[in-house]
């Protein structure tokens, strides 16, 4: 317990993942994309030093496009400060970046605090440091006559604690991907990666990025077998998922909730490299 509450929590590790795929455009064959996610900024104020850790790992790692997959902060938008943005706003790479439940107001219990107000503030806060913020929409990323679709949708659920509804939760997969044909080569950014197993009844994800489960911050981990209490709540909960040629990546947070520690899952930057699949040359 003393390792998870002081190395386990601080420490942060990067995966090194790379996925092939038969429709990757050709002119994004190598390309590379850093995700953080469940950061949970109130935490860990006002100490920002994790924050400028990662934010030097992932400028370190030189990607194409950096990806936050949800709950930047834990209650309210006011815990993403100004040494915080300060931080964040020292990404190199082009940002994506979605809601999770945290960032939804869901949690606030403070009357003085309008769960619908705190929302708005963090998507214009996030808006103020150049991330592209991707509500149940989508963009495009082009390279030489190339391009591919980057959606985000909403968390999926709307259930709430706090002391007002924000009506701000649902995904909606067909307004993400309204404007994107199924042929065309996608990733999904979505915070739960319960939405995984939905995409395929609406559009055609090559890859999906989530968050969310943290591992619930305790794991084992022997060579490729891994096991950890989130099984028990999420059936894809870390790592890498693949069915039917779609990959899911769930990324284990670089923070935490209600305990303050890690045990066997350390904060996580993920690197993940998109290849095309060669046919090998028949003789």
């Amino acid at each position: 317990m003393i390792y998870g509450a002081t190395y386990g929590r601080n420490a942060i590790r990067v995966e090194r993942v790379t996925l092939y795929f038969d429709d990757l455009p050709e002119q994004f064959d190598g390309f590379t994309i850093a995700q953080f996610s469940d950061t949970h900024l109130g935490n860990y104020r006002p100490k920002t030093t994790i924050i400028e850790r990662m934010v030097r790992i992932i400028n370190s790692l030189n990607p194409d496009i950096i990806v936050q997959s949800g709950d930047l902060v834990n209650i309210h938008s006011g815990e993403l400060s100004e040494r915080f943005m300060e931080h964040f706003s020292r990404l190199k790479a082009p940002v994506y970046a979605v809601y999770g439940n945290h960032d939804l107001g869901y949690y606030i219990k403070d009357n003085s605090i309008d769960p619908a107000q705190s929302v708005a503030e963090l998507t214009a806060k996030e808006r103020a440091m150049g991330w592209h913020f991707l509500h149940n929409q989508a963009q495009w990323i082009h390279r030489a006559g190339d391009s591919i679709a980057i959606a985000g949708v909403g968390f999926p659920r709307d259930g709430r604690v706090s002391v007002k509804p924000t009506n701000l939760g649902l995904s909606d997969l067909k307004a993400a991907f309204r404007d994107i044909e199924r042929n065309q080569f996608a990733i999904l950014i979505s915070h739960s990666p319960n939405m995984f197993d939905s995409v395929p009844d609406v559009a055609n994800a090559a890859l999906t990025l989530s968050g969310h489960t943290h591992a619930m911050q305790a794991k084992v981990k022997i060579g490729n077998w891994q096991w950890s209490p989130a099984a028990w709540v999420y059936p894809m909960w870390g790592g890498v998922y693949e069915k039917d040629g779609r990959y899911l990546y769930v990324n284990e947070g670089i923070g935490y909730a209600l305990y303050p520690m890690r045990i066997g899952t350390r904060p996580e930057v993920t690197l993940i490299e998109l290849r095309r699949k060669t046919t090998p040359k028949i003789p």
